[in-house]
């Protein structure tokens, strides 16, 4: 399972897929579910389980936006491009 999610992971992050990012925030959606039915569990668990689900809409908002846009958004052939939109400014940077 956890390799599973550490591929979607990076095909949101490295590869650009902007499916992937929208599966994890399903599956955010899913989280809240979830923790909605357990509300009659210890404090501890729904403690871990809200703080989680924190971290990972916290992580979701910075996908969807800012410079999110421009990192997800296709080239103009229409595939995504593999060259990051700051390399030109890292190229210039070099000393």
């Amino acid at each position: 399972m956890i390799v599973t999610w550490w591929f979607i992971i990076r095909l949101a992050a490295r590869k650009r897929m902007n499916w992937a990012r929208w599966l994890l925030l399903i599956s955010q959606g899913c989280g809240v579910v979830s923790l909605l039915m357990q509300l009659n569990e210890p404090a501890g668990e729904i403690i871990l389980d809200l703080a989680a689900l924190t971290f990972g809409f916290v992580g979701l908002y910075f996908a969807f936006t800012g410079d999110a846009k421009a990192w997800f958004k296709p080239a103009r052939s229409g595939r995504t491009s593999s060259k990051s939109p700051y390399d030109n400014h890292r190229e210039s940077c070099k000393l």
